[in-house]
């Protein structure tokens, strides 16, 4: 398969919206966006660009400004605006790290119309997780070897079905949240399931 890859400038907002249960998330990026020009907090150009992504109710939203911004403030907005919130802290962390290319979204079509052309594209066999990114020669080309593939955040273990641990408010043990096999019930009944 063909991915295109597109590096975000500083004069450009790329979001992911991502699907939900509900649908698309397209509907409270609007919003936000509207919201953020009504109110002169973004200063956007008067076109912008939309593209499906690959899945059903999942976007490539690209919103050009008028002028730069600093790569964390970018990002930022990109998270208020509904972009893919996992995608934002690792484009934060990068751009903290001094990663080239620190945030970009790789699509599974060119996007036509588009006022400038793609920055790389891969034949990959699949979409890109840690193991085809860190082989595949797109992010080789624009994120070096030492910078692709990534993981900012450590490994989420898989959901699992536990047993309930009462817990006070207040002071806890590290290693009784971070760590522990069961799900948390505060003594008001509260419960904090582990997900």
């Amino acid at each position: 398969m063909t991915w295109y890859w597109y590096v975000s400038r500083p004069d450009e907002l790329m979001l992911d919206i991502d699907g939900g249960p509900g649908g698309s998330k397209l509907g409270p990026c609007r919003l936000r966006l509207e919201a953020a020009i009504r109110s002169g907090k973004l200063n956007v150009c008067s076109d912008m660009y939309l593209y499906r992504s690959g899945q059903p109710g999942h976007y490539h939203v690209i919103v050009p400004l008028k002028a730069s911004m600093s790569a964390a403030r970018r990002f930022v907005w990109e998270m208020q605006l509904r972009s893919d919130l996992y995608r934002g802290r690792c484009n934060l962390m990068r751009a903290e790290a001094s990663t080239p290319a620190p945030g970009l979204l790789i699509s599974p079509r060119a996007w036509h119309g588009f006022y400038r052309d793609r920055d790389a594209v891969c034949d990959c066999p699949r979409k890109h997780d840690f193991r085809t990114f860190s082989k595949c020669p797109a992010a080789q080309e624009l994120r070096g070897n030492a910078a692709a593939g990534e993981s900012y955040f450590g490994e989420l273990r898989k959901l699992r079905m536990v047993p309930k641990l009462k817990i006070m408010e207040g002071r806890i043990d590290t290693d009784i949240f971070a760590y522990s096999e069961a799900a948390w019930e505060f003594d008001n009944g509260q419960r904090l399931p582990v997900s």
